[in-house]
């Protein structure tokens, strides 16, 4: 076997490993981070487990209101909540 034939991408571990990994990560940034990417993810990262404890409390680190923010959150507001509003 030649050392090219074996590698392996995260798209190939089971569901099961990803969303293991996902649980020790935090659950606003998983969503974020990875609903849209591709189905796979989107599935895994859309779990009731990781769906069901999310932290919407997040300020930014000087507490300002800043277009960063603002982006992120309405991302999720608008495109992944309606999305797994039957887990939260």
């Amino acid at each position: 076997m030649n050392m090219s034939d074996s590698i392996v991408s995260i798209f190939d571990l089971p569901d099961e490993i990803l969303l293991t990994i996902f649980k020790k990560l935090n659950n606003f940034d998983t969503l974020y981070s990875l609903v849209g990417v591709n189905r796979k993810l989107d599935n895994v990262a859309c779990d009731i487990t990781i769906t069901r404890a999310i932290d919407l409390m997040i300020t930014s680190s000087n507490g300002a209101n800043n277009s960063k923010t603002n982006a992120i959150f309405d991302r999720f507001w608008i495109y992944i909540l309606p999305r797994i509003h039957g887990n939260v």
